[in-house]
């Protein structure tokens, strides 16, 4: 058996090295395909970098100081994970939307996070959704789902050339949830066509 003085004092040979993509590019395949294992990452990777501490918990601060520090009023939200998959979390849909504003008006990388969104009928998890025409080009978004939940938000251009930002959130329904997202396609579309 070694002692633990000769163990440290042996050279190490890598037999491997993998270098990170970009954050760019990872935040581009989350917001794309809704990696839950990324954001969970990501959350540890704030509270490592800004807090020293590289737990969900710490990461949940900064991002709640960063909230705070934007003007959003985070009463009655509650950060659990990175993924947003835990029951325990909570937004509402005007602070997002005052968020997304936030970070189209004042991100410095704001270009990078609007083009790691999916585009609608096209990528990612709006692949399959959002396929009217109306939708072609104008309207950018992140899903989020679990059961009884849908949720989107995003940004969109209407026909007379608006720029627009929204999210919507159904809790709790019932019956099939391809009749919740006809109807969230279809109040869409209608502001798309009549703004």
């Amino acid at each position: 058996m070694r002692s633990e003085k000769n163990y440290k004092a042996e050279k190490f040979i890598p037999v491997a090295e993998i270098s990170s993509p970009g954050l760019a590019e990872i935040i581009e395949v989350l917001n794309h395909e809704s990696v839950n294992l990324f954001a969970e990452h990501l959350i540890k990777e704030l509270g490592k970098k800004f807090k020293n501490d590289g737990s969900t918990a710490s990461g949940a601060k900064v991002i709640m100081e960063f909230l705070k520090n934007s003007g959003i009023d985070t009463n009655g939200m509650f950060i659990e994970d990175g993924s947003g998959m835990s029951p325990l979390n909570a937004i509402n849909t005007r602070e997002l939307v005052r968020l997304l504003i936030y970070m189209k008006n004042n991100g410095k990388h704001f270009p990078e996070y609007f083009s790691s969104l999916p585009d609608a009928g096209k990528e990612g998890t709006l692949k399959n959704i959002f396929k009217d025409p109306v939708f072609d080009s104008r309207l950018k978004a992140k899903s989020g789902s679990m059961t009884r939940v849908r949720s989107y938000a995003g940004y969109f251009t209407t026909k007379s050339g608006k720029k627009m930002v929204f999210s919507i959130i159904i809790n709790n329904f019932s019956g099939p949830s391809k009749n919740i997202v006809s109807e969230i396609e279809d109040n869409i579309k209608d502001l798309i066509s009549k703004n």
